[in-house]
């Protein structure tokens, strides 16, 4: 089967500094509020953590702050050498690429208690990649690739066991507030969103087949660091345009199609002209659909639209491969 490059450039259509990251008690995160933990998929409360402060969902989402209310209490008392797994859902933890911290652990109370940090992609595998306590509540995990740490591996899953049981009953062990990934993008997409903020173009190659908007599994791929750049917390103030375009020129001949999944095999015909209207459309909506149900991007921030082959990257070479291709410009609200 024919395969053809799509070129997709990702132009900017604003000259404003785009919004600051999400702070919470002074530490920043890029990915706003995705940077926090989920779900919580196994504990064990150990010795000295009794009701209210044992109730292992505290741990989830933006922390709480340090103050009990009618019975309930903002943080998690692990107890002495008990343990708690958090997964992170909608994003994930990787490393920096250097040695600023990638994991951040909210902790109430005077001290950070000390507790053992593990990290995995799948929640079996652990590696190991220190412990905080003292006045320490970040980790750089780029710091532990002898352990196994992987550069751009996403790391779903954290798992944090209290090592000494200090304080007493009822909140005995480290008091875990809330868990986050500062480091939730991979350098791929840190890069993209980068090029994004400094109004660049951004190439990528994503193969169409021939005459076609359908999106191949390769395709898929190239677009998942697409769509976790557009979807960034960085640019959550404006709008994505797609515009479809197609190579070529005029022929003169008529196309016919089946429907809008497969035009091929089918007496319905059209005119060249409404042909590559209907394919750049096709083209630009297949990328829409594609981020809006593998990103959570609303369709009200996303626009597309098809101009045919009306506006060539290489006017002088309309067959060029570059000419089949999506834009996405990024309009700041």
């Amino acid at each position: 089967m024919q395969q053809t490059s799509v070129f997709i450039a990702l132009l900017i259509m604003s000259f404003n500094t785009f919004a600051n990251p999400l702070v919470v008690q002074g530490v920043s995160f890029p990915q706003g509020p995705i940077s926090f933990a989920d779900e919580v998929v196994e504990y064990r409360v150990g010795n000295g953590s009794k009701a209210p402060f044992d109730k292992p969902n505290a741990v989830i989402a933006l922390p709480n702050g340090n103050v009990c209310k009618d019975g309930k209490c903002p943080s998690f008392s692990l107890g002495k050498h008990g343990f708690i797994t958090i997964k992170f859902n909608d994003n994930y933890l990787t490393t920096s690429g250097d040695s600023s911290d990638d994991l951040w652990i909210f902790e109430v109370g005077e001290v950070v208690e000390s507790t053992a940090v593990e990290i995995s992609q799948n929640g079996k595998q652990w590696i190991g990649v220190g412990k905080v306590e003292g006045a320490t509540s970040g980790i750089d995990i780029d710091a532990y690739k002898a352990n196994g740490v992987v550069d751009d591996t996403k790391y779903y899953y954290v798992k944090l066991t209290d090592l000494k049981g200090e304080s007493e009953s009822p909140y005995q062990g480290a008091d875990i507030d809330a868990v986050a990934a500062i480091s939730a993008a991979t350098s791929q997409v840190r890069k993209l969103v980068k090029e994004i903020e400094e109004k660049q173009f951004v190439d990528f190659d994503v193969t169409f087949e021939g005459d076609h908007w359908r999106l191949t599994n390769s395709a898929m791929k190239e677009l998942d660091s697409l769509g976790e750049a557009v979807s960034s917390y960085a640019f959550r103030n404006g709008i994505f345009e797609l515009v479809g375009h197609v190579a070529g020129t005029n022929d003169g001949k008529e196309r016919c199609y089946k429907d809008k999944s497969d035009y091929r095999y089918s007496q319905n015909c059209t005119s060249y002209e409404d042909w590559i209207k209907l394919l750049s459309e096709g083209r630009a909506n297949s990328v829409k659909v594609y981020l809006e149900e593998n990103y959570s991007m609303s369709s009200a921030r996303l626009n597309s639209k098809g101009v045919g082959n009306s506006e060539h990257k290489h006017p002088n070479d309309p067959w060029n491969a570059d000419n089949r291709r999506v834009e996405v410009k990024f309009i700041k609200n």
